[in-house]
């Protein structure tokens, strides 16, 4: 009898000892938040996380604690699994389904700081600080990283977003607009996809880091607000600069959208706005091989489609390579006219752009009549042959007599005369500017009359 007591007290304590593993024996439930945004974040195959305030760490396996002091390493693992250091002294434990770092309370003050961890897009691995809690899940087939998301409230989320988004030193009506669209972002965001990252694929978003107690203030004194039409929460769209007027949804991004009008937008002319006029370049042989390939360069382009408000919808393209010549039409299919911006080899801050170039309007023909015509290419242009019949010039080396004698022309463009684009604005100019919303702010409208301008036919809602 005594043997198998004893036999059965050395199967308990070996069984204890295999469970254990820093697990406690507490079943644990997440903290629920009232609005929940869950934030990608890309850490480096080995990262630390230090807790400060009330924290408590689940192992997503059992469900139970871990027992923990002070910073935490993770660890990548090939086996797909996630690896956990909980001393310099400890040997690492693993987790097939990872591990959760989450709030007991909702405490204003606590914060979860990360070593190695990209913020915002940046192609470096700093120590970050952040609100919430961290949920650390196995690396997917193929990554090398560990998956890490930040889970926490709205409000805390667009503390981290406000100040990348807009100044926290502009105008505090302002920053109410963007804290208010911001959310309303956010939200809709989250109801169509499982999370956000933390670029401006969704919205910059930095953490507890680069909080500001402006935006912070814009942050809590909207808490719960949203725009709403016929009782919708709205996608509310921003960009930096409508350049003067924003759009319709469907002249840059294809779909339709009631509340998102072109409106007349003077006050995005701020003295301080640098993107409200600008200009860029690009050669018309790079734009060739961009285009067409190696060896092509650009002999016309011209803006055969725009919208009311001024936005190019399309360009026709004409290139050409010895005495083969194309004609491309951009965009293509059925790529949204907001696509131009990136389509013609450099990245345009708009699609409400003039385009010209070096040799426009600098070839004086004579016309019929007797009279002369300056033009910029002699693409396209109809001429009267010695035998009186007529031709329309197109192709490559054309033969024109000038006052030195023949040169061989490319359609009277030099190979690499500069093309280029003149514009306004910066970003797609859907819903709100925020240069214009600073504008607004400082001409005394309240956040909600700048959020009424820019959305069509909405209203402010407080909401939970």
């Amino acid at each position: 009898m005594g043997i198998k007591r004893s036999i059965t007290s050395l199967i308990v304590l070996i069984v204890g000892v295999i469970v254990w593993e820093g697990l406690g024996d507490k079943q644990v439930y997440a903290i629920e938040y009232d609005e929940t945004v869950n934030v990608r974040l890309i850490p480096s195959q080995t990262f630390t996380v230090t807790p400060s305030g009330s924290y408590r760490l689940v192992n997503l396996d059992t469900g139970r604690l871990v027992n923990y002091s002070g910073t935490i390493e993770f660890r990548y693992s090939s086996t797909g699994r996630v690896g956990i250091r909980l001393s310099s002294s400890d040997s690492l434990k693993y987790s097939a389904q990872g591990f959760r770092l989450e709030e007991e309370t909702a405490e204003y003050g606590q914060d979860l700081s990360i070593t190695s961890v990209q913020v915002a897009g940046a192609h470096r691995f700093t120590t970050n600080r952040y609100r919430g809690s961290l949920e650390v899940r196995p690396a997917l087939e193929g990554e090398s990283r560990l998956r890490v998301h930040n889970l926490l409230d709205i409000n805390d989320y667009l503390r981290g977003v406000v100040p990348r988004e807009m100044s926290a030193n502009w105008h505090l009506e302002a920053l109410k607009a963007q804290s208010v669209a911001a959310r309303n972002f956010a939200k809709s965001a989250m109801d169509t996809k499982p999370y956000l990252v933390d670029t401006i694929i969704d919205q910059v978003y930095v953490g507890k880091t680069g909080e500001h107690s402006r935006t912070n203030q814009a942050v809590d004194e909207t808490s719960g607000e949203y725009v709403t039409h016929n009782g919708t929460i709205i996608n509310a769209f921003y960009h930096s600069s409508s350049g003067g007027h924003t759009e319709n949804s469907e002249n840059v991004w294809v779909s339709n959208v009631p509340y998102i009008r072109g409106v007349e937008d003077s006050y995005d002319s701020h003295p301080n706005n640098p993107r409200h006029r600008w200009e860029s370049s690009i050669s018309a042989s790079e734009m060739g091989a961009y285009l067409f390939g190696d060896g092509w360069t650009v002999t016309d382009i011209q803006v055969t489609d725009r919208s009311q408000a001024g936005r190019v919808q399309q360009l026709t393209i004409s290139g050409a390579h010895g005495d083969t010549t194309a004609v491309k039409t951009v965009p293509e299919g059925s790529s949204s006219a907001d696509s131009i911006r990136s389509a013609l080899g450099l990245t345009l801050n708009s699609t409400l752009f003039d385009v010209r170039t070096d040799g426009q309007a600098n070839m004086e023909v004579r016309v019929a009549g007797g009279g002369t015509e300056n033009v910029g290419s002699l693409n396209g242009l109809e001429m009267v042959l010695a035998d009186n019949e007529t031709t329309i010039l197109s192709g490559y080396n054309l033969p024109v007599r000038t006052s030195d004698g023949v040169e061989y022309v490319n359609h009277a463009r030099k190979m690499d005369e500069a093309i280029t684009f003149t514009g306004g604005g910066w970003g797609h100019g859907l819903g709100m500017s925020q240069w214009g919303a600073l504008g607004m702010a400082e001409a005394g409208y309240t956040y909600g009359e700048i959020l009424r301008h820019y959305y069509t036919d909405v209203q402010i809602e407080q909401r939970k």
